[in-house]
């Protein structure tokens, strides 16, 4: 026997509201919602759904709206993609949602093409984390819509489940691996993919993605997609800075993640020009995190001059991502006029206009920041002329003189 099936369409928006009653499913029966069409399930059981038939969405306006209030439990939407392909999605709600009207509104849909357009509402991006590159080919190609409203706090999340089917991913255009994926949602606040990004178990014989990563209610939000987690959507780092530590002379770097997918290292480098950088540490990353991590690193030695940092991430392939670049300016260069260099066309004199009587350290740098000579030399309270001998080749130097009161660096241009 041919299975009942129902078909909703309308050219204009209509609400159908079942209320403290239940939706079942016999004998294999499918619903078609077409024009911009919501149901309205008042009854808050999660069993108020059920059966073995299909709603077929597939527009994001075609929506079953539960009003869920402050329940918990898991609820499945029986989605179908046609009247014979199952694609259910549920979602299990741990910690109820504050507020009586609360409800979920439902929805899911498969693109044209594997430019994953139409995009949900709300999303301004689709871009790669490794490549900053557009990502489509990467993301699978149906949107699910999960959209928690008339909530004071909306509820929070203990797990979830995807279904899709094997065109979606294997669509022309698309270079995914189906073992990979993992669920992905986009903060239309923030308007960031990298912080909720959960991976779960990918059942590619049935074609799901089981999440069991706690969804908080501040992280619920409506667009969710599927995404080869070897190439997800953007960006861990959420922050980097650097601050200057006078006491210790150093510059203390800090930068934040609030999600890492296969982020093997984090490499530091520096820079006199913001141009030409060479390494100076790696920092070890935390591989998969879902949870917001700090990191920090001490150059003990930072350059005399205004220099730049930057960072950059490598993951377990070897791929390297380059990040933001900052400047820094040292806040113990605090006596500018300490210091003088006199150039007679021939030869550099050094001035020290010291404050005291005593030691200074002299350190004389390369353009890369690389230090080159350093000695000490004692001084009178005063001006103290010392000759720079010119052993060095041609080229743009920096000399810094310093001691426990203060530190000032200048430039040195050596001229043969």
């Amino acid at each position: 026997m041919r299975p009942l099936f129902i078909i909703i369409a309308l050219l204009f928006s209509q609400v159908f509201t079942i209320a403290q009653a239940r939706i079942v499913f016999n004998a294999n029966p499918y619903v078609v919602m077409n024009g911009g069409i919501y149901i309205v399930q008042a009854n808050p059981a999660t069993n108020a759904i059920s059966g073995a038939g299909r709603i077929i969405s597939e527009a994001e306006t075609n929506r079953v709206r539960w009003m869920i209030g402050t329940s918990t439990g898991t609820y499945t939407m029986p989605f179908g993609y046609t009247g014979a392909i199952s694609i259910p999605h549920s979602i299990t709600i741990g910690t109820a949602g504050v507020g009586a009207t609360g409800y979920i509104d439902f929805s899911t849909y498969r693109t044209p093409t594997f430019m994953n357009t139409p995009w949900a509402t709300g999303v301004t991006h689709l871009t790669n984390n490794n490549t900053l590159l557009p990502n489509q080919t990467y993301v699978l190609d149906r949107w699910w819509i999960t959209n928690a409203a008339s909530y004071t706090t909306k509820p929070a999340l203990s797990g979830m489940l995807f279904t899709y089917i094997d065109a979606e991913w294997l669509a022309v255009g698309n270079t995914i691996s189906e073992a990979n994926l993992q669920a992905q949602r986009f903060n239309t606040t923030a308007n960031v993919w990298y912080d909720m990004a959960p991976i779960g178990v990918v059942n590619t014989g049935a074609n799901t993605v089981t999440i069991s990563t706690a969804v908080s209610s501040a992280n619920f939000f409506r667009p969710w997609v599927l995404v080869d987690n070897l190439y997800p959507l953007p960006v861990v780092l959420s922050d980097f800075n650097a601050t200057c530590n006078a006491t210790n002379k150093t510059a203390e770097l800090n930068w934040t993640t609030q999600s890492e997918t296969n982020n093997d290292y984090f490499m530091i480098e520096r820079s006199t020009d913001g141009f030409n950088f060479e390494q100076i540490a790696i920092v070890d990353g935390a591989g998969n995190s879902n949870i917001t991590l700090n990191y920090t690193f001490i150059d003990d030695s930072p350059l005399p001059v205004t220099s730049y940092y930057r960072l950059s991430q490598f993951d377990f392939s070897n791929y390297k991502t380059e990040g933001n670049i900052l400047s820094f300016e040292n806040c113990f260069n605090n006596v500018l006029d300490a210091l003088t260099i006199v150039t007679d066309g021939n030869s550099n004199f050094l001035q020290i206009n010291a404050i005291t009587d005593g030691v200074y350290t002299l350190e004389l740098f390369d353009a890369s920041g690389k230090i080159i000579q350093r000695e000490n030399v004692t001084v009178s309270k005063g001006n103290n002329i010392f000759a720079i001998e010119n052993i060095f080749a041609q080229g743009i130097y920096f000399l810094r003189a310093s001691n426990d009161l203060q530190s000032v660096t200048k430039k040195l241009i050596i001229k043969k």
